[in-house]
């Protein structure tokens, strides 16, 4: 068999991979868009597609269908259960050999094809996830595990460069918008989403108050540092989410005090924040509103634009609403299908809404 994954099914691939449940697969060279062989089969049939290789036993199903590349319109692969795109340019490597006669999509491919299949903060959250260091749960990506301490697969700067020799894909604008808000190094999916909503426009129900950097190592002493997850450009406030997953970790909770007291000592000074800051309604917004308290009084920074907009019923309201339509659990699945208008499937856990196919243009210039 000689098969190209894209789409959904390449985004799971690379975290099944990257959560060690892909344990045959080997990350080989990268490669151009190879031609589809269902050899030694005669034709393609559902018992082609194995992908056991990358951990994963999908069956293609009108449900759940494997999403395949084609370099051309002819080779359009015509079996229940398999949605084709088929690509006529673009740039060199954009795939990755992964053995057994499969490829994969690069990442940053991976990344601008999900502007057709996911909502805005969505995809820009899945930036975040693969330009950082850990990856969700191929099965469940919204409340599986996550695996931390890993090497980010691609960077904001690489997956632009990449967009530019791209031909048409479908849902660029939107790629090409989010990518603007993408934050290399997010050590986890929690701290992506809190940096994601500091960090985005209005237009996207953010808070507007960035830039921002992620595990930025700050000088604490004449040999030392300390990491403050996130850091407000050019100022000396950061924030830190202090996960209810180490409650029990004595070593992790006073590593992270004395982490605060010499953060503070260096002159920087660090909100803490919780789960519960997310949960509760309006949690983030009093957090945020004390962020722009100190950057006002302490940084002398312009921010009645994001107070008129905060203090908006209705736009705290719609904030609300999209936080918890993202967070784990029965309440941001059924909140992710309503915000996303689209009836969802698992086991995308709606952190993946998948749409209906759309075929893929020709290049344009």
């Amino acid at each position: 068999m000689r098969i190209a994954l894209n789409g959904l099914t390449a985004l799971k691939a690379w975290r099944s991979i990257r959560s060690g449940k892909a344990a045959r697969a080997t990350i080989d060279k990268r490669a151009s868009l190879a031609m589809p062989d269902p050899s030694p089969a005669q034709r393609w049939m559902p018992r082609c597609f194995d992908l056991g290789l990358l951990g994963l036993d999908d069956v293609p199903s009108k449900g759940h269908p494997i999403h395949v590349a084609v370099p051309e319109a002819r080779l359009r692969i015509r079996t229940a259960g398999v949605t084709c795109t088929t690509y006529t340019k673009l740039p060199e490597h954009a795939f990755v050999e992964v053995g057994g006669g499969i490829q994969i999509a690069c990442p940053e491919l991976v990344f601008l094809e999900m502007g057709l299949q996911m909502t805005p903060i969505v995809q820009l959250l899945l930036g975040y996830e693969l330009c950082g260091t850990y990856s969700r749960d191929p099965l469940d990506p919204r409340s599986g595990d996550v695996t931390y301490s890993l090497d980010p697969l691609t960077t904001p700067e690489s997956i632009a460069a990449f967009a530019r020799g791209c031909g048409r894909i479908h849902g660029a604008a939107q790629s090409r918008e989010m990518l603007a808000h993408v934050l290399p190094n997010a050590w986890s999916p929690m701290e992506a989403l809190v940096a994601a909503l500091l960090e985005l426009d209005h237009g996207h129900l953010g808070y507007d108050l960035g830039p921002l950097e992620l595990n930025p190592r700050v000088q604490t002493g004449e040999k030392s540092t300390r990491v403050p997850d996130i850091l407000f450009t050019g100022t000396r406030l950061g924030i830190n989410y202090d996960s209810s997953m180490h409650l029990d970790d004595r070593s992790r909770l006073v590593d992270d005090k004395r982490r605060t007291r010499e953060l503070l000592s260096a002159g920087v000074s660090v909100l803490p924040m919780t789960s519960e800051d997310l949960s509760e309604k309006g949690g983030f917004d009093r957090l945020a509103r004390q962020v722009m308290d100190f950057l006002e009084a302490s940084e002398g920074r312009e921010v009645s634009r994001q107070r008129a907009f905060w203090a908006r019923k209705r736009v705290q309201k719609e904030r609300q609403e999209l936080i918890w339509s993202l967070m784990p659990g029965d309440r941001g699945v059924r909140m992710s299908r309503e915000a996303a208008g689209a009836e969802a499937t698992e086991p995308w856990g709606i952190v993946e809404v998948e749409l209906p196919p759309v075929r893929a243009a020709q290049p344009r210039d």
